[in-house]
């Protein structure tokens, strides 16, 4: 344990829920997070916490897991976490370590359980919390893991465990793709379960970060359902769905191919450079995906076929339902083009 840092014991544990009773029965005369915290008694002026200032780095910058902290440095990580998530629970950064770590360990008495309730709901005021929230959930999980596994499961994993189970379900997700394009060869191609963000959508640009110029949109339906953006050196792919995988085929290609526009709902092209020999397409945190500029720097055509849009929006289900086959090939012309909409 830290030098300094003070472990509450039996005697906290029961403060803890001598708060919490408190607050639910009188919330005007509980310790609300905020007030004035007497430090008399304490000539080092810490309120019982750090003798010094604490190394949050792990926990607040590195993001270092639950199952990666050793437990003696999880009171430490609480007290950090818990003052990193202002956003979900503002007033807990005004309280001392002691102070801090009681109302914490009463927030884990009634982790997860509806914040409608009245013990719950008041604990959650005055952490000027709305709601459970996954970042709220990340600092308590240091204190009290067993509660916060019961519906977060993942927060109390290691990086190593996450990881395999992200793989896992990568995995399981790929699996429910296959190329609808077999027969087309190619420099290079992936099919994978591609996942996308908040908002949807993927983009296809040169790698390097830099804003291409922004080229003009034509202002129909069909755009607007394909075609986010388009600049000159990217072009930004809009989907039906969001925060859920789709089928991806990318292939770099040497040469235009025939249209094949059969079983495709929407199909369209357009052109962007790439100055440095690197053409990208990004999902959200997906795994990298072969280069697409096949010959090198210079310019290039990406041809996008869509389908099965409207019934991933319909049906529910377990994996992949939206499709969609990005086609790269070299080729001068800017011009963007609906082969069927």
């Amino acid at each position: 344990m830290p030098p300094g840092f003070v472990a509450l014991g039996r005697d906290g544990e029961k403060a803890a829920d001598k708060f919490a009773e408190e607050a639910a029965e009188n919330e005007g005369t509980a310790l609300s997070i905020g007030d004035d915290v007497d430090e008399g008694g304490d000539d080092g002026g810490d309120q019982g916490g750090f003798a010094g200032e604490p190394d949050c780095d792990p926990w607040t910058v590195i993001r270092q897991s639950y199952g990666d902290t050793a437990p003696r440095d999880r009171e430490l990580a609480f007290l950090c976490t818990a003052r990193d998530v202002a956003g979900y629970a503002p007033r807990l950064v005004a309280l001392p370590d002691r102070e801090l770590l009681s109302f914490g360990r009463a927030l884990c008495g009634v982790a997860g359980r509806p914040s409608s309730e009245p013990r719950v709901r008041t604990l959650l005021d005055q952490a000027g919390a709305y709601d459970w929230s996954y970042s709220l959930m990340g600092a308590l999980v240091f204190l009290c893991p067993d509660a916060v596994a019961r519906k977060w499961p993942d927060l109390v994993l290691s990086e190593a465990e996450a990881q395999r189970k992200e793989d896992e379900y990568q995995a399981r997700m790929t699996a429910r793709c296959a190329d609808p394009a077999r027969r087309l060869r190619a420099v290079r191609q992936a099919t994978t379960a591609l996942h996308v963000g908040e908002g949807g959508g993927y983009l296809v640009d040169d790698g390097t970060g830099r804003s291409g110029e922004e080229r003009p949109r034509r202002l129909d339906r069909a755009f607007d359902d394909v075609i986010d953006w388009l600049t000159t050196t990217a072009v930004s792919v809009g989907t039906a769905v969001d925060n859920y995988p789709i089928c991806m085929t990318v292939k770099a290609l040497r040469q235009a191919p025939r249209l094949g526009l059969k079983g495709w709902d929407t199909v369209v092209e357009t052109g962007v450079d790439s100055p440095d020999g690197t053409l990208e397409l990004l999902g959200e945190e997906s795994a990298p995906l072969p280069n697409l500029a096949s010959a090198g720097p210079g310019r290039y055509r990406v041809r996008v076929y869509v389908r099965k849009q409207e019934e991933a929006m319909t049906y529910e289900s377990d994996g992949p339902v939206e499709e969609h086959l990005v086609l790269v090939f070299p080729g001068r012309s800017g011009k963007t083009v609906f082969l069927r909409d």
